[in-house]
């Protein structure tokens, strides 16, 4: 699953940058991941259970292993782990105060359609896209 800001999943803000593909922890080479436990703790699996257990309560966490434009610059054992935080804030429901108003003849009002809510229990992208990047070598 690809992760977009502001497209696919939810109606969120973000101009709508796309990210590099990410891979998420579970599906990464066993060895890498032994090195990876270092730096972050491995995911359950499953996509529902997202952001849980990661230390961050509202954080997303991806890891990339390192790019092909990143071979010739780094060292051909290194692994880049790429860690794009996006803050999740739940929507709070806005409660409306009533106020009395003198009887008037009442007009019929068209319905508004209700916006679906997002998946996740209505979480949507935060604004703000942090990228963590660190640097780990593999074990010979």
């Amino acid at each position: 699953m690809v992760a977009t800001e502001g497209k696919g999943r939810g109606r969120g803000g973000g101009g709508g940058e796309s990210l590099q593909q990410p891979l998420p922890f579970f599906s990464l080479h066993p060895d890498l991941r032994q090195d990876l436990d270092l730096v972050f703790p491995v995911p359950p699996a499953g996509p529902q259970r997202w952001g849980r257990g990661l230390g961050f309560q509202d954080r997303k966490v991806y890891v990339q292993p390192r790019s092909d434009f990143l071979h010739t610059v780094l060292d051909r054992d290194a692994v880049i782990v790429v860690a794009y935080t996006c803050s999740m804030k739940k929507k709070k429901k806005k409660k409306k105060k009533k106020k009395k108003k003198k009887k008037k003849k009442k007009k019929k009002k068209k319905k508004k359609k209700k916006k679906k809510k997002t998946k996740g229990g209505g979480y949507k992208w935060g604004g703000g896209l942090n990228i963590v990047v660190a640097l780990l070598m593999c074990k010979r």
